[in-house]
């Protein structure tokens, strides 16, 4: 795969939020670089990986941060754990500016190209029994776009989908969300200052092949409140039952 491989995905004690900047920047993309996991940083819990995996071989998951964070952000690095406990092999990157050092975003084009020369070269390089598109916040809207476009992968999975900027419903970000040919799972709390439950549920609903979980109390990282009762765990725990179901159901081919 092109680049330098490293350290891989791994469950972490904790994780921020990687919200949204505000900006945009164009930039050529730089060469791919993606991590994955190894054998040993494979979760000691991960169940056998049957069910909705092909005979054979391994469904791979490509995982796009937010636009505050990058491919080594905590929370990234819990949401990877959370999936490889589901039985699927994650793995992250970097978008050009976060590999070139820059602060602010590219702009969407340079996000979702550089989205797909990671998809490439996984499957190229890795093969995998299947492919799912997955991110974070900007990630999602990137994943989206790719997925929408018709770059072949079995599904989406998007975390925390930033369905308008925080104060401002009335700017929704509605596009690519019908008319998708793709299963779309997407979490998200309930407390999310980028996605109102009533506009959110209200979208979803006019998307044939989306599926929509909320999880109680959490903000856009996903992080609940003490006062909540819950812990960081158990909200991954939740994250991953989840998307082990929504993973068991997809067609097979």
């Amino acid at each position: 795969m092109g680049g330098k491989a490293g350290n891989a995905a791994k469950p972490v004690k904790g994780a921020g939020s990687a919200g949204l900047m505000k900006g945009a920047k164009s930039a050529k993309p730089s060469k791919p670089r993606t991590r994955k996991p190894s054998a040993s940083e494979t979760p000691a819990s991960a169940p056998a990986k049957t069910g909705f995996l092909l005979p054979g071989k391994e469904g791979h998951v490509l995982l796009a941060h937010g636009a505050g964070g990058h491919m080594d952000h905590p929370h990234i690095l819990a949401l990877a754990g959370a999936l490889a406990a589901t039985g699927l092999t994650p793995l992250r990157f970097d978008f050009p500016y976060r590999a070139e050092g820059r602060k602010f975003p590219d702009r969407m084009p340079v996000l979702v190209e550089r989205f797909r020369e990671e998809a490439e070269c996984l499957t190229t390089g890795e093969k995998p029994g299947f492919l799912i598109l997955a991110g974070h916040s900007m990630g999602t809207r990137a994943a989206l776009a790719l997925a929408s476009g018709g770059h072949p992968c079995r599904g989406l999975i998007l975390f925390s989908y930033p369905l308008h900027p925080p104060g401002h419903p009335e700017k929704l970000r509605l596009d690519h969300m019908e008319g998708l040919n793709v299963p779309v799972l997407s979490l998200s709390g309930t407390k999310d200052a980028f996605c109102t439950p009533r506009l959110m549920d209200k979208a979803v609903a006019k998307a044939s092949r989306w599926t929509h979980h909320w999880i109680e109390g959490a903000d856009h990282g996903l992080m609940v409140p003490k006062r909540s009762g819950r812990t960081r765990g158990e909200v991954l725990a939740e994250v991953e039952s989840v998307c082990r179901a929504w993973l068991a159901g997809l067609p097979k081919r």
